[in-house]
């Protein structure tokens, strides 16, 4: 077991709870491990799949959580709704609660809105110990299931047969689109969503979106093009940084393309680098 001072930063006490337990519920690597591999292939890959939906199931209900968060009045500067407790008080419930709900609608503007998402997005990053960006992502994703057009998706998504990658991508690309093709393109794409990998599925909802609406292709590739760009170093190691680009479909072929010629007439000429070596300083030669 950890010794007794390896957590005593944690100061949580709830988190304090968790870390002792962590300590007194460490594998065993003889038995323990023995134990699961008496299991066999077929039960370890059942339980592995298991484990896998219920992390989607609280993937989901994060998401939710923290999109609820986002619509909650404390976040968007309003008054905390009351909540009534005293019994004496109990007929005036419902119109307490009308007129608290009429409150919410009526403050619900966008401006509201964007209020609470942003503050939202920075409780939600202190209180998971995340990036701002990782925050955004993850209301943006609970917002999208709260939409009823995306509800297949959120079904699936709630019994962890769908997980948060997968999630977020269908409701990136489908978010914008009318209610009659997010209809058909859910109906085409989610039958096998389960048992498609991240890039696939993303390949399929693309095809999907220009079988059935091809007006809309240019409409897209314009919206797309318009977010192109290229992340800030972000540090992956001593020495090193890692960094993200977004460009239109024909440019990052010409970098791809152009990057393996330079790499190529370096290895022919003897160059001892290897073909990513040699990209990356291409790039930045």
């Amino acid at each position: 077991a950890p010794g007794p001072g390896l957590f005593d930063g944690v100061v949580e006490p709830s988190e304090r709870m968790l870390t002792e337990a962590a300590g007194a519920l460490m594998i065993d690597g003889e038995r323990g491990v023995g134990a699961l591999v008496e299991l066999g292939a077929d039960g370890l890959s059942e339980l592995m799949a298991a484990c896998g939906r219920l992390a989607g199931w609280a993937q989901w209900a994060q998401a939710v959580a923290a999109a609820c968060l986002a619509l909650c009045p404390e976040m968007r500067g309003l008054p905390s709704p009351r909540r009534e407790r005293d019994e004496d008080r109990e007929e005036d419930g419902e119109q307490d609660r009308a007129e608290q709900g009429g409150a919410v609608r009526e403050a619900a503007s966008p401006g509201d809105m964007m209020a609470g998402r942003w503050n939202a997005t920075g409780e939600v990053a202190c209180r998971l110990g995340v990036s701002r960006t990782r925050a955004s992502q993850l209301v943006d994703r609970g917002l999208g299931l709260l939409d009823g057009r995306l509800a297949p998706i959120e079904g699936l998504h709630r019994v962890g047969l769908l997980d948060e990658s997968k999630t977020a991508l269908l409701v990136r690309r489908l978010e914008g689109e009318p209610a009659r093709v997010a209809e058909a393109v859910q109906a085409r794409v989610l039958g096998r969503a389960a048992h498609r990998t991240r890039a696939q599925l993303g390949r399929d909802v693309d095809r999907a979106l220009t079988s059935l609406d091809s007006e809309g292709v240019s409409r897209r590739t314009r919206c797309n093009t318009a977010q192109r760009h290229v992340s800030r170093p972000r540090q992956a190691g001593t020495g090193v940084c890692e960094m993200r680009m977004l460009m239109p479909r024909s440019d990052a072929f010409l970098v791809d393309a152009t990057l393996d010629a330079i790499a190529a007439s370096a290895r022919a000429a003897g160059d001892e680098r290897t073909t990513g070596q040699l990209r990356a300083d291409a790039l930045v030669a």
